[in-house]
Formats: C-alpha cells, sequence, structure tokens
C-alpha cells in the first residue's frame, strides 16, 4: 500500500553508513560482511537503533584498543567468531563500544545492550535475534552517559489542541529534562469505553513528531458522526518505563475526506495460480471511501493485458505466465495504490518482482542511497509424466510459495510443491538497470545498493528495471522475466524541488504519502518541517537555474505570503562553499554548492567525472577547524574502508 497525492507522486532493517556496525546475509543462519562489503547484504546492525541515539563521533569504523564488536573470516560471505577469539583477521570495529561473547542475557540494567547471535563460539553463522545461544552484548559508554542524566519525560501535548477536523496534520511533543538526542517512541490510541484501540506508532526523536489526524480508520468501532477521540502514550526506546501521557484530541468527520487507503487480499502475493480456473480479485480498503476502482493486470511482457473498474470481479486466465496486478483507489482527496505479483502456471515458470522499494514508495534517505531487493523471486517447474489431479511442481530457484493457491480445472484440492522450496538464489542472474544510466549485471544476489547523484524532481521520477534469469542446460530450461519499480527518492528534508516547483511531502514510516504543501503558494512552508530558516531543511525551487532561497521578506505581497522563496540578493550569492562565512551556514550549505551540483551554481572544486558524480563519493560543504578555519568542498567516500577525510586530500 502507498497512498499518492492527487496528480504525479527504509527496505529491511536499514540504516546510513555512519551508523552501521556490520550487514548479514539474512536476518539467522547468516553470513556477515564489514558495514561497507561488496555482497550488499540486505541486514544492517545499526547503532542508533540498537542504542536509541545516533553516534556522533568521527571514523566510527575505525579500530582502536578495545572497540572490536567480533571478527569475521574475510570482509564478506563470512563466518565469524567473538571479539577476542584469534583465528580470524578482520575486525569489526565500532565507535567506542565495549563488547563481549556471551551465553546469557545481556546486562541491560547496566546499559549493556544486545547487538547479534553466533551459532557457536567460533566459525559461526550469525543471527539479528537471539536465536543462537552465543551473543554479542556490548555497552556504549555515550549512550551510558547520555542515561545516566535520567531523562525525565514531564509532559505530553497536541499542536493543535482540544479538536481538530478531518486529515488535520498535528505535532506530537513531549517535554522533559536531559533528553536532547533521545529516541521517543510514540504509541497513538483511540479512546474507546471498554478497550481502547492502538492506531499507529512512531519513532522520532526528541521533542516531537507528526500525524495526519484521521475521524476513522481501519479497525474502529465507534458509530455514527460523533468525533473521535484520541491519546498518545510517549516513552523512551531505551527506557520503556520512563513515560508520559497526553490529553484527548478529538477529530471531527467534517474538514474534507481523506486519501484512501487499499491493499490487495486476492490474488495472493507470489502465489501460484492455475489457467481456466476462475480468480477473485478483492481489496481491502485500510482508510477513507473510494469513488474509483481502477485494475491493471500486466501480462509477463509488461503489456496491459486487461483492466477493470469494479470493485470486486473474477476473471479467469487461458495462458500461462507472470502478471502484475496493481489497484488504484480514487477521492476528491488524492488515490492510493497497491501491486502484487502472480504466476499463473507454467512449465516452467519464474516470476520476478521488486519488492524494496515498494511500488510508488517516498524513500527517504540524506545520502540518496536505495536498498533495491528483489527477493520476492522464484523459479518452479512441472514435472513432466504426471497428469489429472496428481501434478507435480518443484521449486528450482528463490524462496518458492509451499501450494497453488487454485486446483486444476476438474480438481477439488491445490497442489502442494515437492522438495526443498528454499533454493536460494545462486541459479539466477539479476540484471539491474536505473533510470540514470548504471546497470549492475549478473548479479547471483538479489538486492544492491544505488548511490544516486540527485535526489527526485518529481515524484515517481526514479526507476529500477531488473531481469530476472534462469539458466539450467543439464534440463534445457532459460527463462527471463522483466520487471520495474518507479518511486521517489527524498532527503530527510522531504522536499521534492524541480522544474521551478517546490513541495514539502508528508510521509509515514513506510514511506506512504500522507500529504503536501506547495511551498510557492503556503505561507511559511518553505522553512522546512522545523519551522526555522536556515537550519537544512528549507524546500525551494531552482528557478531559471539559480536556487532560490526562503526569507522572511517581512510583508506580504498580492499572493498572501509573508515568509517565501525569492532569489538571493547580490550579497547573498554564494559561489562556492568558500563563500559562507559561519560554520553552521556552512554546514547546511543552503545554497547546495556542494552536494547539489547538478542544479545551479557549484563550487569550482566539484569535478565531474572523477570524483562528485562517482556513485561512492558524497559531497559537501563543511567546516575546516584549525589554523584556516575555512569552510571547503568536503568529499567522504562511501563503501570503502578509507575513512572520511577532508577534501583536498582527494582534489
Amino acid at each position: 500500500m502507498c497512498n499518492i497525492p492527487p496528480g504525479p507522486v527504509t527496505v529491511d532493517d536499514q540504516c546510513i553508513d555512519s551508523q552501521t556496525i556490520l550487514r548479514l546475509s539474512a536476518a539467522d543462519n547468516a553470513h556477515g560482511e564489514i558495514y561497507n562489503g561488496t555482497g550488499n547484504y540486505p541486514i544492517e546492525i545499526c547503532y542508533d537503533e540498537i542504542f536509541g541515539v545516533a553516534y556522533t563521533g568521527v571514523n566510527p569504523h575505525t579500530c582502536v584498543a578495545g572497540n572490536t564488536v567480533l571478527k569475521l573470516t574475510g570482509t564478506t560471505n563470512s563466518h565469524a567468531e567473538g571479539p577476542t577469539g584469534t583465528n580470524y583477521n578482520t575486525n569489526v570495529c565500532y565507535g567506542n563500544l565495549i563488547c563481549r561473547n556471551t551465553t546469557g542475557a545481556c546486562d541491560s540494567a547496566n546499559g549493556e545492550r544486545f547487538v547479534v547471535s553466533l551459532s557457536n563460539g567460533g566459525n559461526a553463522h550469525l543471527a539479528s535475534d537471539t536465536s543462537y545461544s552465543n551473543r554479542i552484548c556490548c555497552i556504549s559508554p555515550s549512550t551510558t552517559a547520555i542515561s545516566s542524566q535520567s531523562c525525565d519525560l514531564t509532559s505530553a501535548t497536541w499542536t493543535p489542541s482540544g479538536s481538530v477536523s478531518n486529515n488535520t496534520l498535528v505535532t506530537l511533543s513531549v517535554n522533559g529534562n536531559n533528553c536532547n538526542g533521545q529516541q521517543i517512541k510514540f504509541d497513538i490510541h483511540e479512546d474507546d469505553p471498554l478497550t481502547d484501540d492502538l492506531v499507529l506508532t512512531k519513532n522520532d526523536v526528541y521533542p516531537s513528531t507528526t500525524w495526519t489526524a484521521i475521524w476513522t480508520y481501519i479497525g474502529d468501532d465507534d458509530f455514527g458522526n460523533d468525533p473521535r477521540d484520541y491519546y498518545f502514550n510517549a516513552s523512551l526506546v531505551s527506557n520503556a518505563s520512563e513515560s508520559v501521557k497526553s490529553g484527548n484530541l478529538a477529530v471531527s468527520k467534517q474538514g474534507g475526506t481523506v486519501i484512501p487507503g487499499v491493499q490487495i487480499v486476492i490474488p495472493e502475493h507470489r502465489q501460484i495460480y492455475f489457467t481456466e480456473v476462475l480468480v477473485e480479485f478483492k481489496a481491502n480498503l485500510t482508510v477513507g471511501t473510494v469513488s474509483s476502482y481502477l485494475w491493471t493486470v500486466e501480462d509477463e511482457d509488461g503489456n496491459v493485458e486487461f483492466t477493470r473498474t469494479e470493485a470486486t470481479f473474477n476473471h479467469t486466465f487461458s495462458s500461462g505466465g507472470q502478471r502484475t496486478i496493481t489497484l488504484r483507489v480514487t477521492n476528491s482527496a488524492g488515490s492510493d495504490e497497491d501491486q502484487v505479483a502472480i504466476l499463473v502456471t507454467a512449465s516452467p515458470g519464474i516470476l520476478a518482482f521488486i519488492n524494496a522499494p515498494m511500488h510508488k514508495q517516498f524513500v527517504v534517505n540524506n545520502l540518496w542511497q536505495v536498498s533495491a531487493s528483489a527477493t520476492d523471486s522464484y523459479v518452479i517447474n512441472r514435472i513432466n509424466g504426471v497428469g489429472g489431479c496428481v501434478i507435480a511442481i518443484e521449486c528450482l530457484a528463490g524462496n518458492c510459495p509451499d501450494e497453488t493457491k487454485s486446483p486444476p480445472t476438474g480438481c477439488s484440492a491445490n497442489i502442494q510443491l515437492i522438495g526443498e522450496l528454499n533454493k536460494g538464489y545462486g541459479n539466477l542472474h539479476f540484471d539491474w538497470l536505473f533510470d540514470d544510466g548504471d546497470s549492475t549485471a549478473n548479479l547471483n544476489i538479489p538486492n544492491v545498493i544505488k548511490q544516486y547523484a540527485i535526489p527526485s524532481g518529481v515524484n515517481n521520477d526514479k526507476l529500477i528495471k531488473l531481469n530476472v534469469s534462469f539458466d539450467n542446460e543439464t534440463n534445457n530450461i532459460h527463462l527471463t522475466q522483466p520487471t520495474k519499480r518507479i518511486f521517489t527518492l527524498v532527503g530527510e528534508d522531504k522536499c521534492v524541488s524541480g522544474n521551478g516547483n517546490a513541495k514539502l511531502v508528508y510521509v509515514d514510516p513506510n514511506g506512504n504519502f500522507e500529504k503536501e504543501e506547495n511551498v510557492l503558494t503556503v505561507n511559511g512552508a518553505c522553512r522546512g518541517f522545523d519551522g526555522t530558516i536556515g537550519t537544512g531543511d528549507d524546500c525551494c525551487p531552482v528557478v531559471s537555474g539559480q536556487q532560490q532561497v526562503c526569507r522572511d521578506t517581512g510583508s506580504s505581497t498580492t499572493d498572501g505570503l509573508e515568509v517565501r522563496c525569492v532569489f538571493p540578493t547580490v550579497n547573498e550569492v554564494i559561489d562556492a562553499c568558500g563563500d559562507y562565512n559561519a560554520q553552521t551556514t556552512c554546514e547546511v550549505d543552503e545554497f547546495k554548492v556542494g552536494k547539489e551540483g547538478t542544479t545551479g551554481t557549484k563550487d569550482p572544486a566539484w569535478k565531474v567525472g572523477d570524483d562528485c558524480d562517482q556513485a561512492n563519493i558524497v559531497c559537501n560543504c563543511a567546516w575546516k577547524t584549525g589554523t584556516t578555519n575555512e569552510c571547503i568542498l568536503n568529499k567522504v567516500k562511501l563503501n570503502t574502508t578509507i575513512p572520511q577525510t577532508l577534501a583536498e586530500e582527494y582534489v
């Protein structure tokens, strides 16, 4: 499910490199690699998620005395041993962590946190949970120091407070002592006479988060048009016992229609169906009401096979192959889409699907990195010589379903697949092609990390194409299946800026659209989500090749805006990082001469072809302290073991 605004619109366990301790090939029974290993493993073990605050020290992956987390056989595809092991030479180090290998529980009372578990004391597989008895437990003196200050949450409030109309963006705030930098868990409940309903959980950094208040939602057990009452509990991620509860917020039905939410229920994603058998098409509304439905079914070549506009219907497929099914529901507030893929029995058959990013997802990443995954892909084969209702289907590659979701014609029971269902991806080739021309071919792993040079200029302008192929010379089986994914890539500022327009986009933690504000028509919207000019999340467009800036003009113009995007004055012209004269201005780079060298003016040190536009280098303006105290172009190498270093060492 992905909500889409009217008009044009984090993969498993993802965090930025500076917070990544190591990566795993799977959630359990896994191999490990260093934080930037070449295997691009999908499960990232993240410091900020474990300890509840971000680590802010420099070069956290540099090994110093005492900060070894564990040891690996190599930089990727590795077994592991504990931090004091003597058999392996690749040390996984992080910040100021102090770690140990224990078969008991981690000492949480004294600040120790669980990181990963090992299948045994040495030559071990890894798991991201405690399924193995050998556990790596770590303590971080920096977070221990924070926790020793005893963050005390004192109050919780809504803004606006009292009552609001349906589909109003509200702010959930907490007040406390010694709480800066702490991760807060916000649990939003509907207040009911008998049992209160948990509506949504959001984690955010102290002191606030936002939510689009809705009059009704899936699971709502109230009746009539009375207002719905909500409250929230706020607690520390690192210490759930430290919590505070807000008062009630009444949300009335009036005030506009909420954007709908939809989820396809039948056909079921990744499942197997037979030809010449009726297949039901059905969806559930997760929120809102709908005025129109549009089902689009594409064949294995990406051509539209048929469309339907009913809420539910039945259809019989006459030929085998993959079908990609998209449902779009619409009302006056906007629309939502969901997408699934099924395999109609073919002998043999292949299903290819990009499950991350999701369909029309908003991917939020300050480094403009996207973790793409096609782990939903698989290959099956119907074994010759068996017929009637006795049909044998085997899994050839990927993680296959355990049975079909419809019986063959004339039969009463679904068909159970035989043999091993999880064959892995070693016999599959994944050929990725990105909209900027980059490609990654012939990978036998279904995950890849893409580094973009620029974020989205409009909704859904990023495109990933994928060909999944399977070749088995022994059985003379050769299959290729294309698929694709469109999505939107934004930084933490959630500003979509391009073609002379700019808007702030509100999305939920899963990347689903909630609402948007056009910064050119909404007074003060250009200040960004923090409401303050010049703090790094201002949102303004590039117009005629020049970056506009957010300014308080002091007077309302004919369009009624006082705080608005304007062209900078002569004294504000910034052509290079060195033109900044204050450290804070330098680091936020509001004129984008460092990081966004493709728009407007860029720093002369920003090189094309061998530096800033390479996939493994991110450029920005940074304040250099010391004898010069100047703002310079800083180049950070990603996915390498080279420490982050100032720009002149690479120029």
